[in-house]
């Protein structure tokens, strides 16, 4: 195991994060480089150490309330950093469904599927 005990930052976001999701199980060896890594992409931004903490600190809450990820250890999390810190940042927006006009929807079906042959039989057209 990898001794993170010079890294100081790498205990402070356990705390924090373990202070926002009460129900987390901490295990230092696994948790410990799931932060490093997030550390990591946190402080690629140009952040010091404060500014990371602050920021996960945050990003810990968002987790804790989040009704995915809520559930999910620090590996999973700091596999998905880069898409919670968007969600954190936008917020979870899907894209709404929009209505599809009968023209478009034609012009879809007839370049995903071949016609069939004007002589009426069920063989595919061998010209495509």
């Amino acid at each position: 195991m990898i001794d993170y005990t010079g890294h100081f930052i790498v205990p402070m976001m356990a705390d924090a994060f373990y202070k926002k999701n009460k129900n987390y199980p901490p295990n230092k060896e696994r948790d410990y480089p799931a932060l490093l890594s997030i550390f990591n992409f946190l402080s690629s931004y140009g952040a010091n150490d404060q500014e990371v903490l602050r920021t996960w600190e945050n990003l810990s809450a968002c987790i804790a309330m989040d009704p995915f990820y809520a559930s999910k250890a620090l590996k999973t999390i700091s596999n998905h950093i880069q898409e919670i810190s968007q969600i954190a940042v936008y917020g979870n927006k899907k894209p709404g469904k929009k209505s599809i006009s009968p023209d478009t929807l034609r012009t879809k079906i007839t370049e995903r599927y071949p016609k069939r042959p004007k002589d009426g039989s069920n063989q595919a057209p061998t010209d495509i």
